[in-house]
């Protein structure tokens, strides 16, 4: 186990998208081990139940911030809409060059989420938004 100790930021930083204005429509594209293979919208993902939860959030990159309020929707929830199958053992997410991958069991929990805001404000692109 590594033994550096994380950093410990105030909030989450702030990054470039660099674009001035992201005027893209926003769209989920689950497909691969599924049933119905689908591409939701940003509206139609708002329409799901949402959740909060207030968690740490550590980064890979040495960092870490305490106790953030998150507001969003269960990746479960979205799994089932598209009918994941049994045989699926990973999800794979990914926006622009960043990727994670997370296994079936932790992508199932209730507290697994996409978050859509954070402190009870919309997520904005310099945070990984609209989806988290």
């Amino acid at each position: 186990m590594d033994d550096r100790r994380l950093e410990e930021l105030n909030d989450l930083p702030a990054f470039s998208n660099g674009t001035a204005a992201d005027t893209t429509p926003h769209q989920l594209s689950v497909v691969g081990r599924v049933r119905l293979p689908r591409v939701f919208t940003l509206k139609e993902l708002q329409l799901l139940p949402t959740v909060s939860l207030t968690k740490d959030f550590q980064c890979l990159e040495g960092w870490s911030v305490k106790g953030i309020a998150w507001e969003g929707i269960r990746v479960t929830d979205v799994l089932h809409h598209a009918r994941l199958t049994k045989d699926a053992r990973w999800i794979l997410f990914g926006s622009g060059t960043f990727t994670a991958v997370i296994d079936r069991e932790t992508a199932l929990r209730d507290n697994t989420i996409l978050a859509m805001k954070k402190g009870g404000k919309k997520l904005t692109s310099a945070h990984g938004g609209p989806l988290k």
